[in-house]
């Protein structure tokens, strides 16, 4: 994993962890009760927590779908001790928590859960109510020697949604991370190469979509900011410097596969596609291609049912076009206004609906 990234893992999630998950305190018995506390943003929250025999909470809700629980791992090591993860469900001898990073986690998940049940009638990340389990206080000493300066994010097996201490804290993180549990159980895009990158732009627009719901409709198009560092621009993505030295790309022309690297570029290809779906729903003039904003809210219906109803394992940028015209001409009609901001919008960035190779079309010419 590369920090500052947010990311689906490769991690292998063991029989054991899935089956602790499944056995945790949802079987004992509890009492469904409200919670309080403040965010890693300083906000007062309210969300659900339940009473243990014992006297003590946790953060475990149990009224959405199979439970939203978050766990603390206590700075436990994902390189060296990944079988110690999730670590234990947060706890606190009253319903007001005192650790901001937890209630950060658990408040967003419930929040990223009641966004999808709203929108789209989606009963958590397989559609089935699975549990979702949030991760705080993790740490992979692969990337950083300081545990509390871990900064990344990750999806790991069945939906279980991992956190550095800087990473919790930002809106459209936890719906990016939400929404990568949500591509494995739909188009299952293949995290590698073009697929890999309509993935992580799925989870980026997804990620603005979180934001703007838990913000009462407000948001802006950068990614992670509220971090205090912006991972990426879906409006434009060229002013943010990549970790390999090169502004995330606005046009396939620049598609650059970075030798491997990333996973053949997932996360720096994804700004392509982000650059498209901003072109969608706001509109403008990019590579002299004049797109008419339909605004963001058809935009984000055209992306999830392209990769509930249209996407496969396999689909690159040229398919993905095809399917988000699909879409839209079910949703709108084939000569819709929608229709043609999603045509001009592929254009701009030079996605055709043939599958052509950006190096010979003057890319990755460094």
């Amino acid at each position: 994993m590369l920090q500052n990234m947010i990311e689906e893992t490769p991690i292998k999630v063991s029989k054991a962890i899935v089956q602790k998950v499944k056995e945790s305190a949802s079987n004992n018995q509890m009492i469904s009760l409200r919670g309080y506390g403040k965010d890693d943003l300083g906000t007062f929250r309210t969300f659900g927590v339940s009473k243990k025999t014992d006297g003590s909470y946790v953060l475990a809700d149990y009224t959405r779908g199979k439970g939203i629980e978050t766990y603390d791992a206590k700075y436990t090591d994902l390189a060296t001790d990944f079988r110690n993860y999730p670590g234990s469900l947060a706890s606190h001898t009253a319903s007001t928590f005192q650790d901001p990073k937890a209630v950060s986690a658990h408040y967003l998940a419930t929040k990223v859960y009641d966004f999808y049940k709203e929108k789209y009638q989606r009963n958590s990340f397989d559609n089935k109510g699975q549990k979702v389990t949030s991760i705080v206080h993790a740490w992979d000493s692969t990337e950083t020697s300081d545990p509390k300066n871990w900064h990344n994010a990750a999806s790991i097996g069945e939906g279980m949604l991992v956190y550095g201490d800087p990473m919790v804290k930002a809106y459209d993180v936890a719906g990016h991370e939400f929404t990568h549990a949500i591509t494995s159980n739909e188009s299952r895009l293949e995290y590698y190469g073009e697929s890999g990158a309509i993935n992580e732009a799925l989870s980026d627009i997804f990620g603005t979509a979180i934001e703007k719901y838990v913000n009462n409709g407000t948001f802006n198009w950068e990614i992670g900011e509220q971090t205090g560092t912006t991972l990426r621009s879906m409006k434009d993505p060229t002013t943010v410097a990549s970790p390999y030295g090169i502004p995330y790309p606005d046009d396939y022309r620049k598609f650059n596969d970075l030798n491997g690297e990333d996973k053949a570029g997932v996360h720096f290809n994804s700004s392509i596609i982000n650059k498209v779906a901003y072109l969608i729903a706001a509109g403008g003039t990019h590579n002299g291609v004049q797109i008419n904003g339909i605004g963001e809210n058809k935009m984000f219906d055209i992306f999830y049912y392209a990769n509930t109803d249209e996407l496969n394992a396999t689909s690159n940028f040229a398919e993905l076009r095809v399917a988000c015209i699909r879409v839209a001409t079910q949703k709108y009609g084939k000569q819709s206004t929608e229709v043609q901001a999603v045509i001009r919008a592929f254009d701009a960035v030079h996605i055709s609906a043939q599958k052509e190779n950006p190096q010979e079309k003057g890319s990755n010419q460094d």
